[in-house]
């Protein structure tokens, strides 16, 4: 969906750069032949249509780089949200093997315990 979404915005810039290089110069045509400067007013609108195409890349890709800043500001707070889940998970597991082995040395105590109470007998 994103992919398309960037193909979108990629081919309205396409059309934004015909688009505005045809309007300006056919507006720089016509004031040619009404005020008789061929063909100077042509190449100013086609000069504007270069400016208003490279402002509306400066806007396009400025944006394109705020929405990658943001995924990739989602994707930090993502990975340490699992990052933070991860350790207390490891921090957990370090516990209950420290209980573990407490139990464990305490039966073992006792096992012996017993086994002395029974070779004293």
């Amino acid at each position: 969906m994103q992919l398309d979404r960037q193909a979108g915005n990629a081919l309205t810039l396409g059309w934004q750069l015909a688009g505005g290089l045809i309007v300006w110069c056919v507006i720089g045509f016509f004031l040619d032949r009404w005020l008789g400067t061929s063909p100077w007013l042509l190449i100013a609108g086609a000069g504007l249509g270069l400016v208003a195409f490279f402002a509306q890349v400066v806007r396009f890709v400025k944006e394109a780089n705020e929405a990658s800043e943001s995924r990739k500001a989602g994707y930090r707070a993502l990975r340490e949200v699992r990052t933070r889940e991860r350790l207390e998970r490891e921090r957990q597991a370090e516990e209950e093997a420290a209980l573990l082995k407490a139990e464990l040395e305490d039966e073992e105590w006792e096992d012996d315990e017993w086994k002395r109470d029974e070779a004293d007998e």
